[in-house]
Parts: structure tokens; C-alpha cells; sequence
């Protein structure tokens, strides 16, 4: 015959006084979660909740709006034609038997001729965009009276003045003023009929110039008498 023993533990949580066999102390404290305390051992401290973070506030990069601003440059103008060059292989400047370059709007030769940029005028003539200058060119033959006139027309191409045609008005058919409205030239020049002397002035033309692929041609005209 086996005697059965009944153990008692103190079990924690309960009256001290009291003795609690141990298969209602394990049972109580499996219930409650803290097997541990059967053995005398204090419950393990429940880990700390995790402290509340505050997320960190969005950062927006920007970019700084400060550009530096652009530099004017100043329109191109008739001072570019005061050194570039009159004439070509393919578009012959007559009156000096070669093209010529000018220096601060003048060119001369060993001979003493003597070439100079008169009335000029800048603007779109062939309407690409970028301006063009048209201007009325005078030159003086050493010891004769004649004076060669010519209107050439230059494109600005990067500032510099490149050479696209001329056409000639003739000896002794001076311009007076040279404007551009559009893509067109208004000239103006005095000349002569076909009985008048060369020494003789006698008709102001307003000429109206069209640069058509390359060619500067006389669209229109309208005469008056010259006065001086």
C-alpha cells in the first residue's frame, strides 16, 4: 500500500499563514502567468514599452529662385559696317575693281581713291530673324569728278557684318537717307532725267528695296523734283 504525500509550497500571492497543497499552487499560478513565483523567484520585470517617438518633421529642399539676371547686350547696328567688307568673288564691287574692307567706315588705295560708309539703316530685310543693314556707300576716284554710289546690304552673323549684295545708283546720284520698314528699304537719292547734264540734279527718287534670295531689287519708286 503506497501512502501518498501531499506536499505543501507557500505560494506567492497567498496568506502566510496558510499552507496550499502544491497541484493548487501550480495550478494558480499557471492561470496567472507566473509559474516563477512557485520556485521563490520574483516574476521577470515585463520589458519597457517602447518610448514614443515623434516622427521627424518632413524637410523640403528647395532651390534658391536667385538667378543671376541676364546681361543686355546692345542691338546690333550700323557700326558693324563700318568695318566690314563691300564686295565678293561672285558679286563684284565695280567702282574699285575688287571688294574692299572699310576701317572705321573708310577705305582708300595707293592710288588715292577714297571710299566711305554714308546713310545706313538696320532691320529684318529678309526676314530670317536676326538683322540686316543696308547702307549707301560713296566712292571718289583719285583726280577725277566722279563719285560711285552703291548700296550694299550686310547680315549680322554672330555681331560681325557679313556681305550679301550690292546694287549700284551710279555716278553722281548721291543718297540722302536710307530708313527700313519691315523687311523692306526706303532710299532716298537724287539723280537726274536722261536729257539732264551730269553736273545737274534734278529728281529726289524714294526708291523701295526688296532683298528677294540674296538680290537687292527696286520694287517700287516715286519721283519729285529735286530741290536742294
Amino acid at each position: 500500500m503506497i501512502n501518498r504525500v501531499t506536499l505543501f509550497l507557500p505560494c506567492a500571492g497567498t496568506v502566510p499563514a496558510m499552507r496550499v497543497p502544491v497541484q493548487l499552487c501550480l495550478a494558480a499560478l499557471a492561470t496567472a502567468g507566473l509559474l516563477t513565483a512557485c520556485s521563490g523567484a520574483p516574476p521577470a520585470a515585463a520589458p519597457p514599452a517602447p518610448a514614443a517617438t515623434t516622427p521627424p518633421a518632413e524637410v523640403t529642399a528647395s532651390a534658391s529662385a536667385t538667378t543671376d539676371a541676364p546681361t543686355a547686350v546692345a542691338g546690333w547696328s550700323c557700326d558693324a559696317v563700318r568695318n566690314a567688307t563691300l564686295g565678293s568673288s561672285t558679286v563684284p564691287y565695280v567702282p574699285a575693281g575688287q571688294p574692299i574692307t572699310f576701317g572705321s567706315g573708310s577705305w582708300s588705295n595707293e592710288a588715292g581713291s577714297v571710299a566711305e560708309v554714308k546713310a545706313c539703316a538696320v532691320g529684318d530685310l529678309d526676314g530670317t530673324g536676326p538683322d540686316d543693314a543696308i547702307a549707301a556707300v560713296e566712292l571718289s576716284p583719285f583726280g577725277a569728278s566722279a563719285e560711285y554710289w552703291t548700296l550694299g546690304v550686310w547680315h549680322d552673323t554672330a555681331g560681325a557684318a557679313t556681305f550679301v549684295t550690292l546694287t549700284e545708283l551710279g555716278d553722281r546720284n548721291p543718297v540722302e537717307n536710307v530708313t527700313v520698314g519691315g523687311t523692306n528699304a526706303s532710299v532716298v537719292w537724287d539723280t537726274r532725267g536722261p536729257n539732264d547734264p551730269m553736273a545737274v540734279l534734278s529728281i529726289r527718287r524714294t526708291s523701295v528695296y526688296a532683298l528677294k534670295a540674296g538680290v537687292l531689287t527696286e520694287v517700287s519708286h516715286i519721283d519729285v523734283p529735286y530741290t536742294a
